[in-house]
């Protein structure tokens, strides 16, 4: 995976793609957080991710069967 090897400019777009053949999963937003870490807020001081995570969280609440894969 891209993300894995900081190849986070590849990364991004492959996630984006899931995120629109998916968009009822969570994982992708997930990722996209991760990734917006990596790139905007390496020192987790800015909360460049806040938005994903608490989309992330919003999909998850959805159906509580999902939390239990996280």
């Amino acid at each position: 995976m891209y993300f894995y090897a900081r190849d986070y400019a590849n990364a991004e777009p492959m996630i984006r793609l899931y995120n629109s053949k998916y968009p009822d999963e969570p994982t992708s937003i997930f990722w996209m957080a991760r990734i917006t870490e990596a790139t905007k807020d390496k020192d987790y001081k800015t909360g460049a991710a806040k938005d994903y995570y608490n989309q992330w969280i919003g999909k998850i609440n959805e159906d509580p069967a999902k939390k239990k894969i996280f």
